[in-house]
């Protein structure tokens, strides 16, 4: 118990110790896809447009803790994949998703907005996701997501960046393709049975990748470039 105290002061101070705090409003807007039981690799496909804002409060110029809303669109088809037992099971679903989502950041090189130093940075990001899928089995879940980007200076004031995020979710429900009754009426697909049913112990993924604008809105004003690294 004293040693998980001691861990949880030192990462505290790390956060806290030289910090130069501040806070930025986002805007992001980009595309969203599904990866699942109808689409199993492709990446970016049947893109969706996607969109939300954030608040970002930087702890200092590596650390950052970040709320966000987001939107979008998820969908696909399975008469877009070659796959006999798909082109049998011929299903297809469209659904929106909403989702608050927090999240820590870290910059790879010691990064705030107005930074002439520093302009520029690549993060990553990662936390937890309420998520509300309508037309999914299970509308309501909770998702991680994983996030990496660039983030750049325009001004003193204003930023930008690209992000590509995953979000692991825990339903195979998303698509609806859980059970033989619910996907297909086709007598047919009695032949290829295992896989019209999906894979239960799969779960469903979404991405969003996209650009963002961030303004500063809590500039420091304490500037000490001893620590800056």
């Amino acid at each position: 118990m004293k040693k998980i105290i001691l861990i949880i002061i030192l990462v505290w101070g790390s956060l806290n110790l030289y910090s130069q705090k501040s806070m930025d409003l986002g805007f992001f807007g980009g595309g969203s896809y599904y990866q699942g039981d109808l689409n199993k690799s492709k990446l970016f496909y049947q893109m969706n447009l996607a969109g939300g804002a954030f608040l970002r409060y930087n702890f200092n110029k590596r650390w950052s803790t970040r709320g966000n809303i987001y939107a979008g669109r998820l969908s696909a088809d399975d008469k877009d994949f070659d796959n006999k037992y798909q082109q049998t099971r011929a299903f297809e679903f469209s659904t929106l998703f909403f989702e608050l989502t927090g999240q820590m950041e870290f910059n790879f090189l010691p990064y705030t907005i107005g930074n002439d130093k520093t302009p520029y940075t690549p993060y990553i990001a990662f936390g937890l996701s309420g998520i509300l899928i309508p037309e999914a089995i299970n509308p309501i879940q909770l998702g991680i997501p994983m996030s990496v980007g660039v983030k750049f200076n325009l001004n003193a004031n204003l930023g930008m960046g690209i992000a590509w995020s995953y979000r692991k979710t825990f339903t195979d429900g998303i698509d609806r393709v859980t059970n033989y009754e619910s996907i297909t009426e086709n007598p047919d697909a009695s032949k290829v049975y295992s896989k019209q049913a999906g894979y239960r112990n799969d779960n469903d993924w979404y991405s969003i990748i996209g650009v963002f604008i961030t303004f500063k809105i809590s500039p420091n004003k304490h500037k000490c470039h001893t620590y800056s690294y």
